[in-house]
């Protein structure tokens, strides 16, 4: 496989041990989700080889670590970027950065200019590092990190600690870096930071993994943690403004449009986020609604449980895919199930959108 294959078993600490055993594809982003103390950070420590627990971790046709072998970190080149950045605080931003360059392999070398203008650093290259916002630091850490052209960038909760609006410029930069296919694995106790970076999920609970799949199953799965579930949705990828009046644009996915609110003008590529919990249906009628998106869309499954008062829908909108969370009462006083035509309603202002032109792209 090409990529990165991970199987540890074993005492990490006295009295917790660490049982996880999955792979993730070259240039993909995975999540790890768990709880506070149940083996996230200790998982990345062991792929970037500062901590040895006993099993196997592959990189490509590279062997890191087996009965036989391990290899040092240092040669591994795995970057890892923690809660807290670990800069030169009394060097200037620009050589922070030089320092991640000087490990990066000669072939794979880019220019500070350009990791400053990913990482949105450019003003503040002459700054000593130390004198920097914590958002400020965390995206300098991280450009550093990806200076050195690592195989594998390991993400230790890079938005704790970060205010609200820090945190929506780390997830653009994350975004961004997500698409240039650097191999991530990304540790966050933000189930919505996973729901827009993550193509895969992992789940760790007390060291040992529970779940793994895709990011659409895992949200999807009736196993998972509640704050996983609550972001069950759709990615809508590469969507067109075909015109945009007084801010709310008109965005096109074949033969669907979504009415979102973004300032981007006519031509702008775009990717939605819609969350099931943001999606109502409706029997298909033609009374005046304050909804701007009113879609024609098929059921194509019911999932329910016995357990859950919610039914999880999902609904084919003229080959687009939504999904929809109502509760199982709602469900039955519509009398609708799979097969049934509705109208599927989102409202503009609960799409997340966020664009992905040249330079821009999440």
């Amino acid at each position: 496989m090409n990529g990165l294959r991970v199987q540890l078993n074993g005492l990490a600490y006295r009295n917790f041990a660490l049982d996880v055993d999955f792979a993730v594809t070259s240039g993909t982003c995975t999540g790890i989700f768990g709880r506070s103390g149940s083996g996230k950070s200790t998982l990345l420590r062991c792929i970037a080889g500062v901590q040895h627990i006993p099993g196997e971790i592959h990189w490509n046709n590279e062997e890191w670590l087996n009965r036989e072998t391990r290899v040092a970190a240092h040669i591994r080149r795995a970057a890892m970027v923690f809660q807290s950045p670990t800069l030169l605080p009394h060097r200037t931003v620009e050589q922070n950065l030089n320092q991640g360059l000087r490990h990066s392999p000669k072939g794979d070398r880019t220019t500070v200019a350009k990791l400053a203008g990913q990482f949105e650093l450019t003003n503040l290259l002459q700054r000593a590092a130390g004198s920097l916002s914590g958002g400020q630091q965390q995206r300098v850490a991280l450009a550093r990190a990806v200076a050195a052209s690592p195989p594998v960038l390991l993400l230790d909760e890079p938005l704790t600690g970060l205010d609200s609006e820090a945190q929506d410029k780390m997830l653009q930069v994350l975004m961004r870096l997500q698409q240039t296919g650097q191999t991530i694995l990304f540790v966050s106790h933000s189930a919505s930071a996973l729901g827009l970076l993550a193509n895969h999920i992992i789940v760790i609970s007390d060291g040992v993994q529970t779940l793994q799949g895709t990011s659409q199953e895992i949200f999807e799965h009736p196993l998972a943690p509640q704050p996983l579930t609550a972001q069950a949705g759709v990615m809508l990828r590469n969507g067109k403004v075909a015109e945009n009046n007084g801010g709310l644009a008109r965005v096109v996915f074949g033969d669907v449009e979504f009415q979102v609110a973004s300032t981007l003008l006519d031509g702008a590529s775009l990717n939605l986020r819609i969350l099931a919990d943001d999606v109502s249906i409706a029997l298909p009628t033609t009374g005046v609604t304050s909804i701007m998106n009113s879609l024609p869309s098929i059921i194509s499954s019911v999932a329910v449980t016995d357990a859950n008062p919610m039914a999880l829908l999902t609904l084919d909108c003229k080959g687009v895919r939504l999904l929809s969370r109502i509760t199982k009462k709602a469900l039955q006083k519509l009398g609708v199930g799979q097969g049934d035509a509705v109208e599927a309603q989102v409202k503009s202002a609960a799409i997340i959108a966020f664009p992905t032109d040249a330079g821009h792209d999440p």
